[in-house]
C-alpha cells in the first residue's frame, strides 16, 4: 500500500477581520487503480469524460481525484457522469476530493476548447 500526502494552507491578511492562517495535511492511504497525472483537452461542445463510472466502480472504493484548469482565460465545469454539474474551475483553479464509489466524473469548458490536468487513486 502506498501513501498519498495532502496539504491545504489557506492564508489571508484581508479576508476577514483577523488574518486567516491554516494548514492541514493528512496522509491517505492508496492502491491501484490509480491514473497518476494526465492532461485531457476539455470540448466545450460536450462533456470530456475523466474518470468512467466503470472505473470508478472498478476501483472497488472511492477514489481520491484531483483536476486543474490549465486554461489561462476559460472556466471548466466539472460533472457527475450522468451530467449534474459540481464545480466550476475558473482559469488555473484546481481541486481535490474524495469522491464516493461508482461515481464518475466528466468535465466542459464553457466557450473554447481547455486543457485540464487530472489523477486519480483507489483509497485503500
Amino acid at each position: 500500500m502506498a501513501t498519498l500526502t495532502s496539504t491545504i494552507t489557506l492564508t489571508s491578511t484581508d479576508a476577514t477581520s483577523d488574518a486567516l492562517s491554516i494548514t492541514i495535511s493528512k496522509d491517505l492511504p492508496i492502491g491501484n487503480p490509480s491514473v497518476n497525472i494526465a492532461r485531457a483537452a476539455v470540448l466545450h461542445s460536450a462533456p470530456t469524460e475523466l474518470l468512467s463510472a466503470a472505473a470508478a466502480t472498478a476501483a472497488g472504493d472511492e477514489v481520491y481525484f484531483y483536476v486543474r484548469n490549465m486554461d489561462t482565460a476559460n472556466f471548466v465545469a466539472i460533472k457527475t457522469a450522468g451530467g449534474t454539474d459540481f464545480a466550476k474551475l475558473r482559469a488555473g483553479e484546481f481541486m481535490f476530493l474524495p469522491m464516493k464509489e461508482a461515481l464518475g466524473v466528466e468535465a466542459q469548458a464553457h466557450t473554447a476548447t481547455c486543457v485540464v490536468e487530472y489523477a486519480y487513486w483507489r483509497r485503500a
